[in-house]
């Protein structure tokens, strides 16, 4: 429980403030923990994605700040970016622009645009990828952009299970600990924002056969004449360019490199503030290991993936999902789900939240599908807030009196303390709304067969819903409105 203090209390990312005449103020809330590290402006993302970034900072403090908030929000977002290597004016420009947006409530008409002939992904390179995505368009060809590298590719992932072990192919050279972590180190990793993960570097090399397969992909529909011509003036621009200039120094390629060969040293998000953690190895595992002492978690003496997979193939096949949909939903080569964790820099102790990742698990699909399902069947509680935005409207119609107390309530590990027994119970009452008669057995399949990889060891969760399935979600909601009721 958060109790109120001076009048204001935070809750998502708004801070609720009493006002004099019983109304209730709203402002963006970061917490003490935030980083304030955003995208840097240096990074090697096309121009549309830093524009972006911005736009969706100005929105939301449009959308959370009242007029008495709005100034200060619209200060900090100028003094944050600036930090973030963007320039004052790029902020104002889109400032301007929603402020112009707001006046003019007139909805524009929505027009859906014609389908394009074609979509190109091709790597981003400063100086090229613009002038292939301009010759595309000529042929009315969509051109996106992905990244040729990124800083968090270079570091080891907590999903990857081989920085646990070892003889990890990953790691190939022991750096001592007073080589890696040197004082340079120490301060460009908590200071730089280009050491953030997701900071793309400027390639050294032009990727010509990446760029050469993604246009290929997006003009095998064109007439042979309009392919050709693509192909010749692909083949011309590409011959004629140059590598960008770099956007890191010699020293911040180094501490990567001594972070990378260091196997002492463990580089993760953080759970919340958008900030990276740097953790001994050893005092990760432990902290997993904590977690997995509990009476949640089981070891199993073997792997289940093969057999799970032959189960839901089964009851898939059998359900009254549609034939066409069931071919969709079949797994195949399926992998066991992973566990790893995210520190939550924002409490004591800095614990772990424990995450699954189910990509790929056997029953993975038929949870996505599942949840998509029963979507509908949430947000009926009178006390159901969609987001911020939805939250603030349901500010304005409050008011406090005084000796009023705001506090709000917060539940401790939500999905995995969601009652399996229970929540099938609450699907299997949907029956009389319209959910298919055999969804709530889909729906227990999926929650009874939760297990996940551990440092080469097998594990299941023997109840509540496992955190990284897309089916967790929604059954945290029913349960939670059911409980509320």
């Amino acid at each position: 429980m958060v109790v109120e203090k001076d009048g204001c209390l935070p809750f998502l990312d708004v801070l609720v403030t009493k006002k004099p005449n019983g109304k209730l103020g709203h402002g963006v809330y970061r917490k003490a923990t935030h980083t304030d590290r955003y995208l840097h402006a240096s990074s090697h993302h096309h121009p549309t994605q830093k524009a972006a970034l911005i736009s969706t900072l100005v929105h939301r403090a449009y959308s959370i700040s009242d007029q008495l908030s709005l100034p200060a929000e619209k200060q900090h977002l100028v003094t944050a970016l600036a930090s973030n290597g963007y320039h004052s004016d790029m902020v104002l420009k889109r400032t301007a622009k929603m402020e112009r947006k707001l006046k003019n409530k007139t909805p524009s008409p929505k027009t859906e645009k014609p389908k394009a002939a074609g979509y190109a992904t091709i790597p981003y390179v400063a100086g090229t990828s613009e002038k292939i995505a301009r010759l595309l368009k000529k042929f009315d060809v969509t051109t996106r952009f992905n990244c040729v590298k990124k800083t968090g590719e270079l570091l080891p992932t907590p999903k990857d299970q081989n920085f646990l072990r070892d003889d990890s192919d990953v790691i190939r050279s022991r750096v001592s600990q007073s080589d890696a972590v040197s004082e340079e180190l120490n301060s460009r990793c908590s200071l730089n924002a280009k050491e953030e993960r997701n900071f793309a570097i400027a390639p050294s090399i032009i990727p010509k056969e990446k760029i050469v397969t993604g246009v290929e992909a997006a003009i095998r529909g064109l007439p042979k004449n309009f392919a050709d011509e693509i192909r010749e003036d692909v083949s011309r621009i590409l011959r004629k360019t140059r590598p960008p200039k770099p956007n890191t120094t010699a020293a911040e390629r180094k501490a990567l490199q001594e972070l990378k060969n260091n196997e002492d040293l463990l580089i993760i998000p953080a759970d919340k503030g958008n900030a990276t953690v740097i953790m001994k190895r050893s005092d990760y595992n432990d902290k997993i290991t904590t977690l997995l002492s509990s009476a949640t978690y089981k070891e199993l003496k073997s792997d289940p993936t093969a057999k799970l997979e032959r189960s839901t193939r089964s009851i898939i096949k059998t359900s009254s999902i549609p034939a066409e949909v069931q071919r969709k939903l079949l797994p195949s080569a399926s992998k066991p789900p992973r566990l790893y964790g995210l520190p939550k820099v924002h409490k004591e102790g800095i614990p772990l939240r424990p995450i699954v990742s189910n990509i790929g698990a056997p029953t993975y699909l038929l949870a996505q599908y599942l949840a998509e399902a029963l979507q509908p069947f949430t947000g009926n509680s009178s006390s159901f807030v969609k987001n911020s935005t939805h939250f603030i409207e349901r500010l304005q119609e409050t008011t406090v009196k005084n000796g009023d107390l705001l506090v709000s309530f917060d539940i401790v590990s939500l999905f995995t303390n969601v009652p399996i027994n229970d929540s099938i119970k609450i699907v299997e009452k949907l029956i009389d709304n319209g959910l298919p008669k055999d969804f709530p057995r889909l729906v227990e399949h999926c929650l009874r067969n939760s297990f996940f990889l551990w440092n080469d060891r097998y594990y299941e969760q023997s109840d509540g819903a496992a955190m990284g399935s897309p089916l967790s979600p929604v059954i945290a909601n029913l349960f939670m409105e059911e409980f509320e009721n």
